[in-house]
């Protein structure tokens, strides 16, 4: 039987560092916000260890998976991991996500960014031009900086955010869980959670 919630020292980390990884109970709640169920074609921008992409492929094996890691240690780290959690099929992209060449790529109606080595704004608005109508965004802000910085791409994006969650986790600092739905009228009803 599968797990329900992968333990984050299952994984292979990068050069042992285990908190470059999404900890598990915020990888839950962030995939649950991309509601993947009903979502064909995922993209895991700054995969890492590969956690979220691994753990949305189990959970939900219709998923087309495509994750993208600058960093050339991702591809080992996601061959490894998905060797030990049986999950053969996500596609990974090693390189800049703003350089790779998307367009033999079918768009994506859900985006995870795990990722963005200070180009937030950048990555957004070519996420939100591949992206089909009516697709999901969620990005963890793990700083007050970065809650502001997504906001404020969500903004030259032409895009808003329709909830953010907060959670706290043990000693870490609190994660915001960003969604932003695209190709959809603001609803007055829309509102904010914390």
């Amino acid at each position: 039987s599968r797990k329900f919630g992968l333990p984050d020292s299952a994984f292979e980390h990068l050069n042992g560092r285990e908190k470059m990884i999404t900890k598990m109970p915020i990888r839950l709640l962030s995939l649950s916000m991309l509601d993947l169920r009903n979502r064909e074609r995922f993209w895991d921008i700054g995969f890492c260890t590969g956690s979220v992409s691994i753990e949305a492929k189990l959970l939900f094996p219709h998923l087309h998976i495509t994750s993208f890691e600058i960093r050339e240690e991702g591809r080992k780290l996601m061959t490894e991991n998905c060797r030990r959690f049986g999950t053969p099929g996500i596609e990974a992209i090693i390189g800049d996500f703003l350089s790779v060449d998307l367009s033999a790529l079918e768009a994506p109606d859900a985006v995870f960014i795990g990722g963005h080595g200070g180009k937030l704004v950048e990555i957004l608005l070519r996420v939100s031009q591949k992206m089909k109508a009516n697709g999901i965004i969620v990005f963890n802000s793990v700083s007050e900086e970065s809650k502001a910085l997504f906001e404020e791409a969500v903004r030259q994006a032409g895009l808003r955010i329709s909830a953010q969650t907060r959670i706290t986790i043990d000693d870490f600092n609190t994660i915001t869980v960003n969604v932003v739905e695209t190709g959809r009228a603001p609803s007055p009803t829309d509102c904010r959670y914390s």
